[in-house]
């Protein structure tokens, strides 16, 4: 069984948003391997497990019809 980590939520009056859209178009200037929008989406909905089975997702909200994240929740992903 694995467990889902819940990290902390992003501040969107401090941090940097960036549509997912946008960090799937350049994430291969954020990130060593080239990445498809239905993969970073991934990343928001199923994360990705590590060593120890834990699941960590990357940090995301809706606006305006369109799902953000951040620069510094990027970082925190990684």
């Amino acid at each position: 069984m694995t467990s889902k980590v819940t990290e902390k939520s992003i501040d969107i009056r401090n941090e940097t948003g960036i549509r997912l859209k946008d960090l799937a178009d350049n994430v291969d200037n954020l990130l060593p391997a080239k990445m498809s929008y239905n993969g970073v989406r991934r990343w928001t909905d199923r994360g990705i497990k590590c060593r120890d089975g834990k699941v960590i997702t990357l940090e995301h909200y809706a606006a305006g019809g369109t799902i953000w994240t951040s620069h510094e929740a990027l970082a925190r992903f990684n």
